[in-house]
């Protein structure tokens, strides 16, 4: 499976008393339950329960475990009450999965029972009929978990918000308050300062050593050796800050100060799947852990930068933090002063991400949070761009973009991840309650 295995709690559900097969619910129960061991997921076998009192401590269960979602095998028509008490005691997003393999079970029918009573509530359900094994509900059950995953982890995950947001951008303001109500998430707010005093505590001798390390296996280095030294320093205070904090994303406002002494910083935290945004945007440093939670790997940040409209394409970068995995080869890489500011490091390579590439963005809309998604393929660049450039063509017009992102409320940084995760990213932003946009281009 790839990235973070979702945390799934598994139980088997059947009425008792009117000769619908309820004696074989447990062996059903077993053939999901291998099933499903084998598709990688992380399991909490709650065995069969048969009455609303049983499913009720199948939740306790559940929710003592931390399960980002529960699977619900339905064997034979049960009551909605079954369903209603398990989700009294473990609050997640529920999968129902109707095994309608005998017309006498009547699965089916009680499954909008089920869904109408959870809509009342507030609660988030997935219905999918089939057999255990049906590609289709094991395909839904994947985008399912793993937005329920994503879900899951941001509840009460620590996020590092460094020097607010620069005083040249006001779409950058965040609302703590609200990415709390919708994701749960924990902003830590840490003075600038604390930053450099963190960074005059670094070893001289760790420095050096990590700096030693890494410029010769670039292809290209051409910036001082104070710059570099200077960059690892930065580097390391502010893995001491994620490290001390206990963080799994950290934002750092970068101007106009730091600029480009703190690229190789974010790069490097990137590298290790710790969110690091940059400019200050604490949506894009958490958008950049989840990346990391749903693929195992690095995140892209990249501005909306320019159309090309010969090929049907937009280039995406930002001025050169991008996390060196992205690179294909570090030979790929060059190191080299700020295009902006001529000093510091940036790190310069064109991005490889072949194939579906999908692009997200978060921004605050005052009282809800947008969450914008779009979907391309990746081609070659050659515009030339000094930064971490990566192009996508799309179906439609590119020329409609701008309008469209425009319409929608989009901001200018976007992060990208290999593959087609729209699905996962549509039913994450159900579950959370967030203002959903899939964004493509209009029609020539």
């Amino acid at each position: 499976m790839v990235g973070t295995a979702p945390k799934i709690g598994y139980i088997s559900m059947a009425l008792p008393g009117y000769f619908m097969g309820e004696e074989m619910c447990e062996s059903k129960h077993q053939e999901g339950l291998a099933v499903l061991q084998k598709a990688g997921y992380s399991i909490v076998d709650g065995k069969s329960a048969f009455s609303p009192e049983e499913c009720r401590a199948v939740g306790e269960v559940f929710d003592k475990e931390n399960v980002d979602c529960i699977v619900v095998l339905l064997t034979t028509f049960v009551a909605d009450y079954f369903v209603t008490e398990l989700v009294k005691s473990c609050d997640r997003p529920v999968f129902l999965w109707a095994l309608d393999r005998e017309v006498t079970c009547i699965t089916m029918v009680c499954t909008p029972l089920i869904s109408a009573s959870m809509k009342t509530l507030h609660k988030d359900i997935c219905v999918v009929s089939g057999e255990i094994d049906d590609a289709y509900c094991m395909e839904q059950l994947q985008h399912y978990s793993k937005a329920a995953m994503l879900k899951n982890k941001l509840r009460g995950a620590r996020i590092g918000y460094s020097g607010h947001k620069p005083e040249i951008m006001y779409s950058m303001a965040a609302n703590e308050y609200l990415l709390d109500q919708k994701l749960g998430v924990t902003i830590i707010n840490m003075p600038i300062e604390d930053f450099y005093a963190e960074a005059e505590k670094q070893d001289p001798v760790k420095i050096q050593e990590l700096w030693d390390a890494l410029h010769p296996c670039c292809g290209c280095v051409d910036v001082r050796n104070e710059d570099g030294l200077l960059s690892m320093r930065y580097y390391l205070a502010a893995r001491s800050q994620v490290t001390q904090k206990n963080l799994v994303a950290y934002s750092l406002n970068c101007f106009p100060n730091l600029k480009a002494k703190i690229c190789l910083g974010i790069s490097m935290l990137n590298d290790e799947c710790i969110g690091a945004g940059c400019e200050g945007d604490l949506h894009a440093s958490i958008l950049m852990t989840m990346v990391g939670w749903l693929t195992g790997k690095a995140a892209f940040n990249g501005d909306f930068l320019q159309m090309n409209t010969k090929d049907n394409a937009i280039m995406f970068s930002h001025c050169g933090a991008g996390a060196t995995s992205l690179a294909g080869c570090c030979k790929n890489i060059s190191l080299k002063r700020s295009i902006e500011t001529n000093d510091g490091l940036s790190v310069f390579y064109e991005t490889q991400m072949p194939g579906t590439v999908t692009m997200v963005n978060l921004m605050n809309g005052g009282d809800h949070l947008r969450l914008s998604v779009m979907r391309g393929e990746s081609i070659k660049d050659n515009s030339g761009y000094e930064g971490n450039p990566l192009a996508l063509q799309f179906d439609g017009d590119v020329r409609t973009l701008p309008d469209v992102l425009a319409q929608c409320g989009a901001g200018h940084h976007w992060i990208g991840m290999s593959g087609d995760w729209v699905e996962e990213l549509r039913l994450f932003a159900r579950m959370t309650g967030l203002q959903y946009t899939f964004v493509e281009p209009r029609k020539r």
